[in-house]
């Protein structure tokens, strides 16, 4: 199954789920990454992930990057089909009254 990064709502880690803080575009993207500075950098590069989170209601922000092997799951927005049949309703789609 591919998974669309920019429709990705929560991410599920270790400690439990964070929240995605989506703006101007930032919020949950895969990149390489390695550990080091400017001046000297680890030559092994891992596919990764930045996560930027919403922390309070005041909009402050964290920022979360680690290896793509860490994340155990997401949480995602999907498109509902037109034709799909509401959990609340017992009526097929187009189905007679």
């Amino acid at each position: 199954m591919a998974i669309n990064p920019t429709l990705v709502r929560e991410v599920l880690l270790a400690d439990g789920w964070h929240k995605v803080a989506w703006r101007d575009g930032l919020g949950f993207t895969l990149s390489p990454y390695s550990y080091g500075d400017d001046s000297r950098e680890m030559p092994r590069y891992e596919e990764g992930f930045i996560l930027v989170e919403r922390i309070d209601a005041k909009g402050r922000q964290r920022v979360i990057a680690g290896p793509l092997s860490s994340v155990l799951a997401v949480s995602y927005k999907t498109a509902r089909p037109q034709n799909a049949v509401s959990p609340r309703s017992k009526k097929a789609p187009g189905a007679k009254p």
